[in-house]
């Protein structure tokens, strides 16, 4: 995406913010959702955040060409380390997200 300069440097800033809320909000729904499930695919993320799938799967390939996710042939949808480490900034830790006991199933 390219940033709009048309009107001067404050809308480009503000473009990025949003931008960047955006990634992260895509990025801690996968974890949250690896916690949950173990596993993620562009299905549990759209239902999770009540999106449509093909705005989903265009957020996801947005993800994956600038190195935030990894998908597998499947479909399965993991953190990069470049995504972890962008979590890891935020108040979200990956490490106990990763690492959080799963609820036993009854």
């Amino acid at each position: 995406m390219r940033p709009c300069v048309l009107r001067g440097r404050r809308v480009e800033v503000i473009l990025t913010m949003a931008v960047s809320e955006a990634i992260e909000n895509y990025l801690e729904t996968i974890l949250v959702l690896h916690n949950q499930k173990g596993t993620v695919r562009s299905i549990d993320i759209a239902n999770e955040l009540q999106f449509s799938k093909p705005s989903v799967s265009v957020a996801m390939k947005n993800l994956r060409e600038n190195g935030y996710i990894l998908m597998d042939d499947q479909g399965h949808i993991t953190l990069s380390s470049m995504g972890k480490e962008m979590m890891s900034k935020l108040s979200v830790g990956v490490e106990s997200c990763f690492h959080a006991r799963k609820p036993a199933r009854s």
